[in-house]
């Protein structure tokens, strides 16, 4: 088990997401979104990188490929910033099939790092905010959609939704159960592993490394928590009753449907 200590800081950029929860406040509608009827999805390669993130590749300008972390905690999409130079956004980075150039910050190289392999960046809302957004890591592929009045993918089998709460467009969080024991929960896709604060440690009994039973959408499957008491999960829960963090593990084996706009949440049925 990796230690814990900095931990989030390492895997979502540090300072970056901690600003985020700085200003977090009630759920606010993302601006200048509108629901259409669905136009033809298209899909990007998925993999889970020797880390445990879910990677993506993204092209540059000039023909070059790199690998992004898909994050659902930071707001703009980040670049190394050895690659980013003087200028982030001339490296035009692009996902396959959007035309339009990606909204890019530098990140510090280090914060991109976990375990000795690292990442180009991170995929940020400013990527997937405007999109519903299918992680479907089991047959390698995200597939991205224009927002339509609800939210349908066809070919796979998928829970009934679950409310999520949008804070600031950003930041998400949903209510689980875990060990049977109903906790408030936020997901931060770009952590390699689910975190337990103490509160949540103490209520379904989880000790480090220790596997619950997790409920989502009526649908429970066994994960895995690391024990954390980080700025990120205090801010979430001030009083320490009780919160955990879903990261990439809660997606690399069962298809996750992200909608913002909708402020749902579907998994994989099995």
């Amino acid at each position: 088990m990796r230690n814990m200590g900095g931990m989030m800081g390492q895997v979502s950029g540090g300072l970056i997401v901690t600003a985020v929860f700085a200003t977090l406040g009630a759920s606010a509608p993302l601006e200048g979104q509108t629901a259409t009827a669905h136009d033809d999805a298209f899909e990007v390669p998925l993999r889970v990188d020797p880390a445990g993130r879910l990677v993506v590749p993204v092209q540059t300008a000039d023909g070059r490929t790199l690998s992004f972390a898909v994050s659902t905690m930071v707001p703009t999409t980040m670049v190394a910033a050895s690659l980013a130079g003087d200028d982030a956004s001339a490296l035009g980075l692009r996902l396959e099939g959007i035309d339009q150039a990606l909204t890019v910050e530098p990140v510090t190289d280090a914060a991109l790092v976990i375990d000795g392999h690292r990442v180009d960046g991170f995929l940020g809302l400013s990527a997937l905010g405007d999109f519903d957004v299918l992680l479907d890591a089991p047959n390698g592929r995200m597939v991205i959609r224009s927002i339509g009045r609800t939210v349908e993918w066809s070919g796979i089998d998928l829970s009934e939704p679950t409310r999520l709460n949008v804070f600031h467009g950003v930041a998400l969080r949903l209510d689980i159960e875990v060990a049977g024991q109903p906790l408030g929960a936020t997901i931060d896709l770009a952590n390699p592993l689910n975190q337990a604060n103490p509160g949540a440690a103490h209520v379904a009994g989880l000790g480090s490394g220790a596997t619950a039973s997790v409920t989502v959408s009526g649908i429970a499957r066994p994960l895995a928590f690391a024990l954390g008491d980080t700025p990120v999960l205090e801010r979430w829960d001030p009083d320490g009753a009780g919160f955990v963090s879903l990261g990439a593990p809660f997606a690399a084996e069962c298809a996750l449907s992200l909608s913002w706009f909708h402020q749902e949440l579907r998994t994989c049925v099995r």
